[in-house]
């Protein structure tokens, strides 16, 4: 997979409103003018990566990581959509199969055996495959909530790929996960020659209300104008 943006316009355009279908609009309008650079860096004693092994269901993804690349890769091309707010240069896309919670149905018949792993995940909203083509950088920016976490398994992680969270930067490593909070400042890059993809999850931190508290943090980042839901 050399690209996975040169898929018929017909069909980008389908899965674009397909996903308007999914996201309610002042969702979409909370995503598009969210989004942003920190305006400072976040507290030294931050937790910006926490230990994968505090959450049980990173052992199961990465026993099963196998099957979820296979599915990946039989993805016809065009089914990715590019990000549509541009705090990257290059280019980011992604193929979702939920999205704030809701389901996208379409995408995850044609992903089942990932589908049932990530349905498995407690108080999941957020699952899709994150593409990172070569000589891209998602510009600096936060996320747009802290009731959530984010995680990442590697699939297709080649040389020259990193991210940064908070102080702190680490490497995908094929198979394997990372959970970071993704409202400390942090980007992302592919300094490689060949496109970068992982499976993407947010879920609800312990302790805290994922619906009350979306609401609330994307009325807050449509008046400050700042968060966002980044591409990664």
């Amino acid at each position: 997979m050399a690209s996975i943006g040169q898929g018929p316009p017909a069909l980008a355009g389908a899965v674009k409103r397909a996903v308007k279908k999914v996201l309610p609009k002042p969702v979409r309008r909370a995503i598009r003018r969210s989004l942003g650079l920190a305006r400072s860096g976040p507290p030294k004693d931050a937790i910006a990566f926490y230990p994968k092994e505090k959450f049980p269901f990173t052992a199961v993804l990465e026993a099963n990581w196998r099957d979820v690349l296979g599915e990946l890769e039989v993805l016809e091309q065009g089914k990715f959509v590019e990000w549509p707010v541009k705090i990257y240069d290059g280019q980011s896309e992604a193929f979702g199969l939920y999205a704030f919670g809701r389901k996208i149905e379409e995408n995850c018949r044609l992903c089942p055996k990932t589908t049932e792993l990530v349905e498995q995940i407690p108080r999941l909203t957020t699952a899709g495959f994150s593409a990172l083509n070569p000589k891209t950088h998602i510009r600096p920016h936060v996320g747009y909530t802290s009731s959530v976490l984010r995680c990442h398994l590697g699939l297709i992680i080649p040389d020259g790929c990193g991210i940064r969270v908070g102080y702190e930067t680490r490497h995908w490593e094929q198979g394997k996960c990372m959970v970071f909070d993704d409202t400390l400042e942090h980007e992302a890059w592919n300094r490689g020659d060949s496109i970068r993809i992982v499976l993407l999850l947010d879920f609800v931190r312990e302790g805290m209300d994922f619906d009350d508290r979306v609401s609330q943090d994307l009325t807050e980042a449509m008046a400050r104008g700042e968060g966002g839901v980044p591409p990664g």
